[in-house]
């Protein structure tokens, strides 16, 4: 027997950050940079909201849609409004910048708030799954779709 859940997060996804670390008094310390906070709170809301009642302890399938918001280049000034003849109509690419994110970074920043909040025992848990990186289509919100 399988059951899904699904999740629409709403918001701009970002990568989970690699880790700070200082120095103080001689001793080193390492702590999160915390760039992705606003993201990581709009996934614990819906997380929250749609967790089952006892954490999932079995293999698992996560499959996960990013839809990144569009830059202004992209957007067409004229009349009809639209898409720019050089805007890319689909894929997302971009691995650097504010518009930016790696797919297996963006990744575990869902995996590891999903962990946080008793979705499931152990982001280990989840062996397959399809990510896919994509631009928000004209009028439609960022965020993504967790299943």
């Amino acid at each position: 027997m399988s059951q899904s859940s699904i999740l629409r997060v709403d918001g701009w996804p970002k990568p989970c950050p690699r880790p700070r670390a200082r120095v103080i008094a001689g001793h080193a310390s390492v702590y999160p940079s915390g760039q992705d906070a606003g993201w990581r709170e709009c996934i614990s809301v819906e997380a929250k909201r749609n967790r089952p009642i006892k954490p999932l302890d079995c293999p698992l399938r996560v499959d996960i849609v990013f839809i990144f918001p569009r830059p202004k280049k992209h957007i067409s000034t004229g009349n009809k409004g639209g898409l720019q003849r050089s805007a890319p109509l689909y894929w997302h690419t971009i691995g650097r910048g504010p518009y930016g994110s790696d797919r297996d970074n963006a990744e575990k920043t869902i995996l590891d708030v999903l962990t946080q909040c008793g979705f499931w025992t152990d982001d280990g848990l989840v062996c397959c799954g399809q990510i896919v990186k994509r631009w928000a289509d004209i009028g439609e919100r960022p965020g993504c779709l967790v299943v």
